[in-house]
C-alpha cells in the first residue's frame, strides 16, 4: 500500500481544512513547493495535491505552483477544479502524472468517458466524497449529489476505470480514525485500485487498511501536526509488505 502525502492549496499556501470547513483551516507552510520537496525527501514517491479554490469555484488558480513541483521530478496526482477538458490539458501540461476527477465526473459521466478516451484511463482517478449519510459531495463539498457514493463505485468500475479515491468528508482533518466497516464494505464492490483518505491519524491505521487491500492511504493532518511520523510510517509499511511477499512463496 502507498503512502501518499497530501498537499492542499489555497490562496497558495499549503493548508488544511477541519471536514472541508473553508472557515476552519489550518496554514502549514506558505510553500506548497517547499513542502512537496519535504515530503520526497523523506520518501514520497507521488503528491496528491489539491487545489482548493479550484474546487469550490470551478477554475483553477495553482497551475504555476504545479508546474515548480514537476520541475523537480516529482510525480503528482493532481484534482481541484477540472471540469472541463482544458482544465485537465492544462494539467497535463503543467506536468501533473494523474488527475483527479470528482464533481465532473459525478455529474457528466459521458464527459468523462470522453476525456478518459482522449487522455487514457491510466491518466483519471475517480474521486468520491460523501457525507455521514454515504451521500457522494461535490464542488469543494458544498453540494449533494443526491447519489450513493456506492452507486457511483458501481458505475464508474463498470466504465472500466481502475483507480478511486474515497474521501469520508465527515472525518477529513478530524485526526479521529477512517469508517472501516464502511472500507470493508466499499472494498468488496471492486476489485479496482482503491485510495483512502479521512481521519487517518494513526500507524496502526494504515496497517488496518492495508490489511483490507486498500492500494493507497492518501494522509494530511497528521503528518503535519507528528500524530504520524511519515518516514517511520512508510518504513513500518514497506517492512510490514515485504514479510507479506515472502509469506506468500513456496
Amino acid at each position: 500500500m502507498k503512502l501518499i502525502p497530501a498537499i492542499d492549496i489555497y490562496e497558495g499556501k499549503c493548508v488544511r481544512l477541519f471536514q472541508g470547513n473553508y472557515n476552519k483551516s489550518t496554514t502549514y507552510s506558505d510553500s506548497p513547493v517547499d513542502m512537496a520537496l519535504r515530503w520526497v525527501e523523506l520518501g514520497a514517491d507521488i503528491l496528491h495535491i489539491v487545489d482548493l479554490e479550484g474546487a469550490r469555484s470551478g477554475k483553477s488558480k495553482i497551475l504555476p505552483i504545479i508546474e515548480r513541483i514537476t520541475s523537480h521530478g516529482i510525480p503528482i496526482q493532481v484534482g481541484g477544479g477540472i471540469r472541463n477538458t482544458a482544465d485537465a490539458e492544462n494539467a497535463f501540461t503543467a506536468g501533473a502524472s494523474k488527475i483527479i476527477l470528482g464533481t465532473s465526473a459525478i455529474i457528466d459521466q459521458l464527459w468523462t468517458m470522453e476525456l478518459a478516451n482522449k487522455f487514457g484511463k491510466d491518466k483519471i482517478i475517480i474521486s468520491i466524497d460523501f457525507d455521514k449519510n454515504g451521500l457522494a459531495v461535490t464542488k469543494g463539498w458544498l453540494e449533494s449529489s443526491g447519489k450513493k457514493a456506492t452507486q457511483i463505485l458501481g458505475e464508474m468500475s463498470k466504465l472500466h476505470f481502475d483507480q478511486f479515491i474515497l474521501t469520508d468528508t465527515t472525518r477529513d482533518g478530524t485526526l479521529t480514525q477512517p469508517n472501516f466497516d464502511l472500507i470493508k464494505s466499499m472494498r468488496s464492490l471492486t476489485t479496482n485500485k482503491i485510495m483512502i483518505a479521512g481521519g487517518i491519524s494513526r500507524v496502526k491505521h494504515l496497517t488496518q487498511l492495508s490489511n483490507l487491500g486498500i492500494d493507497g492511504a492518501i494522509v494530511g493532518t497528521a503528518i503535519y501536526t507528528g500524530d504520524i511520523d511519515f518516514e517511520n510510517a512508510l518504513g513500518i509499511l514497506n517492512k510490514s509488505q515485504t514479510k507479506g511477499n515472502a509469506g506468500g512463496k513456496t
